[in-house]
Formats: C-alpha cells, structure tokens, sequence
C-alpha cells in the first residue's frame, strides 16, 4: 500500500516537472561591482544607479542599484 502511494506520488511529481515549460525571466537590479580606479559615486552617478556603498573587502566591491 505504501509502495503505490509513493509510485503514485512519484509519478505526480515527474509529470509536474516535465521540463517542457521553460522559466521566466529573472531581473535584478542590484549590482555587485568592481571599479579599481574610479569614484563608485560618479560611475553610479553616470548610470543612473544609487551607490548604497562597500560590500565585500579584497576585491572591493560596491553595490550600485538601478
């Protein structure tokens, strides 16, 4: 009995992911970058993007969100 209500449960799962619908987009706008000689303001400045500062020491990393 437990045997079939795990094939069934299997069988549920396999049809469910099928793998024929393809995801949707996934969009950031957050942004990990690395600027070795500039001012992160004014690259942020430049691209419309808001500087919220350092994240990360070696390499120094700045997050710039849209």
């Amino acid at each position: 009995m437990v045997l079939v209500k795990l094939c069934s449960l299997l069988v549920l799962v396999v049809v469910a992911t099928d793998g024929s619908a393809r995801p949707s987009a996934i969009y950031n706008n957050e942004f990990a970058v690395h600027i070795p000689d500039g001012d992160a303001d004014d690259v942020a400045g430049r691209h419309d993007f808001i500087n919220r500062g350092q994240v990360s020491l070696p390499p120094i990393l700045y997050l710039l969100i849209a």
